[in-house]
């Protein structure tokens, strides 16, 4: 057995991965804890409902693509501001698209503000439009990850929003061009050491033909 992992072993390795993101896409789905009879008794599903139709709406939005086309319905119906919150955006099509949206707007005179890395994606649109999501700026998102996202037509949560992404703004850098950044007081830029940005680049790679299957 040692004799034949030596001799195959890239075999072997790629066999094991693809075994790990198997066990790791399956087993967390295998078994559920059941709610105990006391928690059950406590939910009054009955204090969600009101016995009238409210102002606020909201809609799940299932699929990459459909992600995508909703993103830039709403982005091109904004009327007062923009603001855009994304984990990661990268060179694309898909945001490219996006981004040509926001520029027309922003010449209309809508008030945009992008911001990048830290955060999970959300958009805060005029005062009643709120998105909160996994979809981010990258064609990764668009054709190959499974994102969710959710549109959210209330101006309760929408100021929820605005308070959370004006408290990120505020701990964030400022881009003035390519190379230049406005830096708030008492900002301290972290910094991951070399054997971490190797590591992740290494992992990249080997996870790159298996995505599909998270």
């Amino acid at each position: 057995m040692i004799r034949f992992i030596k001799r195959y072993w890239v075999i072997c390795l790629l066999l094991f991965l693809i075994l790990y993101l198997l066990v790791g896409a399956t087993a967390p789905f295998l078994s559920y804890r059941e709610i105990t009879e006391e928690t059950g008794s406590s939910f009054d599903t009955e204090a969600f409902r009101t016995g009238t139709t409210g102002p606020e709406r909201a809609a799940l939005v299932e699929t990459n693509m459909d992600a995508w086309k909703e993103r830039m319905r709403l982005l091109s119906q904004a009327r007062e501001r923009i603001i855009l919150s994304t984990f990661d955006m990268r060179p694309g099509e898909s945001t490219c698209d996006i981004l040509s949206v926001l520029l027309a707007k922003a010449e209309e005179g809508v008030n945009i503000r992008i911001l990048v890395d830290g955060i999970s994606g959300a958009i805060r649109i005029d005062d009643d439009i709120s998105v909160v999501g996994s979809y981010n700026l990258d064609l990764r998102s668009t054709y190959v990850d499974t994102e969710l996202m959710l549109v959210v037509e209330s101006r309760q949560l929408n100021q929820e929003l605005a308070g959370y992404l004006s408290e990120f703004q505020t701990n964030s850098r400022k881009i003035i061009d390519a190379d230049t950044y406005e830096v708030p007081e008492d900002f301290q830029v972290r910094s991951s050491s070399a054997w971490k940005h190797i590591a992740w680049a290494v992992f990249g790679l080997v996870i790159q033909p298996f995505r599909c299957l998270i």
